[in-house]
């Protein structure tokens, strides 16, 4: 197995073929060489005893290896350093990590099969969440943008089945896991941007029916007299569902521009403007954890690839900035928030997801060009 040698080889690869790379300005290049320098050091989370990545540094436990949540933000990243560069060590990459990552699919499971939080299980009673589902659908999206491999769009189109099937018939909404009648506004969001895309990509009216489905539940339900959605994360030391948390927000908003370009419909753009100046001036500080805050910043660049504002681009890099001056560890490895703090909400620092959350905001920022114009 060459996944661990494919993802560390990057840097190498691409320093080798860098006559072949596209032109980036000065900036762009920067964020790609960061994101290659974080990508660098993920060699210390792989198990060479179980060829797969463990979810912690130095994990002893019987059941080691990464979730599948844990897993998506080096995914993501892997996805983005193609989609910025496309050599052949980058997609390469891509796409075995993304071969390596069917060893989640459980096609046991109900309510339909789908992608389970630990790899290898079977069993059909596994707690799965519906949220991951949807967070790996979009990698898997994002792989397919990358590489163009079917396969990759068939992923997402089964991430996807798995997490729309949380759907609450009666109330509405989306379930946390399949062991819970508590909603989320992770599940919904990452459902919603998920949907947003397929449509976007396959032009099929079942995933727009429901996107529209998803925006006009939440829009009744979770929306906020600040413009944005219901954000309250923590309530009383517990969470509180189904608010929607910055993960959410991002998702939120990427399928608004996903529609609006699908769609052609000016509405949907206008919509995504409105919620991207308030969550921007609601959300801050970004401190929920790096796995989460990351997809946020992550979904402002997908409005900023629209409109090109510096408004949003300032944002990113702004948080870019918190990374390096604050999660960055004297290993070299990003560990901490993006206020120096030990990983919220599990208290310690040492994951797989914290360091690809991380490293992911820099490869981000390599798929976009920045501003031509004052900041």
């Amino acid at each position: 197995m060459l996944v661990c040698a494919a993802t560390l080889n990057v840097a190498a690869a691409a320093a080798h073929e860098r006559p072949k790379l596209r032109r980036m300005a000065l900036e762009t290049a920067h964020y790609y060489d960061l994101a290659e320098q974080g990508l660098g050091q993920v060699g210390a989370w792989w198990n060479p005893k179980l060829q797969w990545y463990d979810e912690w540094l130095d994990d002893q436990s019987t059941t080691p290896l990464a979730t599948l949540w844990g897993t998506v933000p080096l995914f993501e990243t892997l996805d983005e350093l193609a989609i910025a560069q496309p050599t052949t060590q980058n997609i390469a990459a891509v796409n075995e990590f993304a071969t390596e990552e069917q060893r989640y699919w459980n096609p046991d499971l109900a309510p339909v099969p789908g992608y389970d939080p630990y790899p290898g299980d079977t069993s059909p009673t596994q707690p799965t969440y519906f949220d991951d589902n949807g967070w790996f659908g979009l990698a898997f999206l994002d792989a397919y943008q990358a590489t163009g491999t079917l396969q990759d769009l068939y992923n997402a189109e089964n991430a996807f089945a798995f997490a729309s099937s949380g759907w609450d018939p009666v109330a509405g909404g989306v379930f946390f896991h399949t062991g819970t009648t508590s909603e989320s506004g992770e599940s919904l969001g990452a459902a919603t941007d998920l949907a947003a895309r397929l449509y976007q990509v396959t032009k099929d009216a079942t995933y727009l029916t429901w996107a529209q489905t998803f925006i006009a539940w939440a829009n009744a339900n979770l929306r906020s007299s600040d413009g944005t959605y219901d954000s309250n994360f923590y309530e009383d030391g517990a969470i509180a569902q189904p608010s929607m948390p910055h993960d959410a927000q991002g998702a939120m908003l990427a399928a608004l521009v996903s529609l609006c370009q699908a769609t052609g419909l000016k509405s949907w753009c206008a919509e995504a403007e409105r919620l991207g100046s308030a969550t921007v001036r609601v959300l801050p500080p970004l401190v929920q954890g790096p796995q989460y805050d990351t997809i946020f910043v992550r979904d402002v660049l997908v409005l900023y690839s629209y409109d090109h504002n510096p408004r949003w681009y300032r944002f990113v890099t702004a948080n870019a900035r918190h990374v390096l001056d604050h999660a960055r560890t004297a290993s070299g490895r990003y560990l901490f928030n993006w206020n120096g703090t030990a990983g919220i909400p599990y208290g310690s620092p040492g994951m797989l997801r914290t360091e690809g959350a991380n490293i992911s905001v820099f490869a981000a920022l390599a798929t976009v060009s920045p501003p031509t114009g004052p900041r």
